[in-house]
């Protein structure tokens, strides 16, 4: 019998202090939480454009997301542009505190001011977008993006072509040293040497480009607008940059001819004798709530010749060829005065993030200075501390009481009556 009881005590106590140890848990669940913080970055660097002398363009663009354990969470977006003078979006910045919700726009005007660059001599076509800016906050999710101008312009080089004397005086012909330079084009392009298809007018390059060959005498350049977007929620953010695809065109053909049956057939109306074509460089960063990953892709360049007739003499192999291949460098007529190079840079991922150079085309260097167009570099970042998100109390299935929970005081009363009873047999048996 006295067994029996010291079981009985025994097992009441371990339920009271069960009791105990588990309303102590229970007050805790949810109470030690972790709070994580998180940011991401992307910025495009200035893409540059010299048209025989002349600064056109410049372009950047940035956005920056960031959410600290606590204060205020914030996003900044920016773009900016040089044509001919800075035309900028402003920055456009959202912070907020706690769970409120904050969106901010900033532009430049409507329509981009153009007038500085239709001013420029030779500038027959421009058109421009101006850039923009964004960025929002709701709570703990963010969002930031920075525009740049995309540009597209025909820039005529006849005037620069007027001014190269291609005729002796004395021989009343072409100059021996424009000869060797102009013959292995033309020749293939016609059929014909070029002394054999110049007239007595024909005394300048753009005489003989124009007026015989029937070649718009023209550059044309088209942009794409730089891009830098970053964001955030929850744990995680992500940021992305992209540098500014170019399209560069080099003397198209004359849409309304004549063509005197001089130039190949497969050279249609309105084609370039070249073109080259630059692709985006892109970067990017991500943040997982715990691991960071990185990656980038450089720039890659097409080069597109109008006709097979230009391939020999340009030392190519097929009419499209690609430039993949981070730091090549490929050089057309080289040691003339159209000498044209197109390189690619590098891309990787450093201590900061990821980056991806851009690529360099010059054409047409001989002559003042040529088209010098070069792709700016794009960078990203993403950290943050590992962890979960602060949160409140994990939810229970009982409704709940008033006064706490009644397991711990329903423990201590279960105790209070095995204390009872023992005491209760103890005197029993004593009388």
């Amino acid at each position: 019998m006295r067994k029996s009881r010291r079981i009985a005590a025994l097992a009441l106590t371990a339920i009271v202090m069960g009791s105990v140890a588990g309303g102590a848990a229970q007050a805790q669940t949810g109470a030690e939480a972790t709070s994580v913080a998180y940011s991401s970055r992307a910025q495009a660097e200035a893409l540059r454009i010299n048209l025989f002398g002349t600064d056109i363009t410049a372009s950047d663009a940035t956005a920056e997301v960031s959410a600290p354990p606590t204060g205020a969470v914030t996003a900044k977006g920016f773009a900016g542009a040089t044509l001919l003078g800075p035309v900028s979006s402003g920055e456009a910045t959202a912070e907020q505190s706690g769970d409120g919700q904050q969106s901010v726009d900033a532009a430049g005007n409507d329509e981009c001011p153009t007038k500085a660059l239709e001013a420029v001599p030779g500038i027959g076509f421009v058109e421009a977008t101006c850039p923009k800016a964004s960025a929002s906050v709701a709570g703990r999710a963010t969002a930031a993006e920075g525009l740049g101008s995309e540009l597209n312009l025909d820039v005529s080089v006849s005037q620069l072509l007027d001014t190269i004397q291609i005729r002796d005086p004395v021989s009343d012909g072409i100059d021996q040293v424009w000869e060797n330079v102009l013959n292995p084009i033309v020749e293939p392009l016609t059929g014909n040497p070029v002394g054999d298809i110049v007239k007595e007018t024909t005394n300048t390059l753009q005489d003989l480009l124009q007026d015989i060959l029937h070649l718009n005498t023209t550059v044309r350049v088209s942009v794409a607008p730089v891009l830098a977007q970053a964001s955030g929620e929850g744990a995680a953010s992500q940021a992305y940059a992209r540098a500014q695809a170019v399209r560069v065109e080099v003397l198209p053909v004359d849409e309304l001819g004549p063509y005197d049956g001089l130039l190949p057939d497969d050279l249609l109306p309105g084609e370039p004798l070249l073109t080259v074509i630059v692709a985006d460089a892109e970067a990017s960063s991500s943040w997982d709530g715990g691991t960071a990953t990185h990656d980038s892709r450089a720039a890659i360049v097409v080069i597109r010749v109008g006709t097979v007739a230009l391939l020999e003499p340009l030392g190519l192999s097929d009419t499209e060829i690609r430039i993949d291949q981070p730091g090549q460098r490929i050089c057309l007529l080289e040691g003339t005065p159209l000498e044209s190079c197109i390189a690619l840079a590098h891309a990787g991922t450093d201590a900061d993030g990821a980056f991806a150079e851009g690529a360099s085309i010059e054409l047409l260097k001989g002559i003042e200075g040529g088209v010098n167009i070069q792709t700016g570099t794009v960078r990203t970042g993403a950290e943050g501390t590992p962890g979960e998100l602060a949160r409140g109390p994990e939810p229970v299935s009982e409704l709940p009481r008033t006064g706490g929970s009644v397991l711990p005081l329903l423990g201590l009363g279960m105790l209070g009556l095995a204390i009872a009873g023992r005491r209760f047999g103890l005197g029993a048996r004593e009388s």
